[in-house]
């Protein structure tokens, strides 16, 4: 998966650091995207771009990359806004059918 906020071709072209055309591509920012073969968002997210990542972060508060690895600390929640860290991880790693 690949997130980009206020991403513009014009300042770094995709077929430059784009490599898999076809991965899931999240495009985030206030004008939708300019899309030609090597950016190809999956899904858009349009409006203010740090309204958006606040409302996107929230769900994974608590949450580390580490924690099929590794259990909770004590201090850790094993829920936020009564969602499990399983049913978050659900919720995060689908998206229009796409595996991320």
């Amino acid at each position: 998966m690949l997130v980009t906020v206020g991403f513009d071709p014009v300042e770094y072209e995709p077929r430059l650091w784009n490599t898999d055309p076809h991965r899931a591509v999240i495009h985030l920012d206030e004008i939708p995207a300019d899309v030609d073969n090597h950016y190809q968002p999956t899904v858009e997210l349009r409006g203010d771009i740090a309204a958006t990542l606040i409302e996107l972060t929230r769900p994974l508060s608590g949450l580390r990359l580490s924690d099929e690895e590794t259990p909770p600390a004590e201090s850790e929640p094993d829920s936020v806004d009564g969602l499990t860290r399983h049913h978050l991880r659900e919720r995060l790693t689908r998206l229009d059918g796409h595996v991320l």
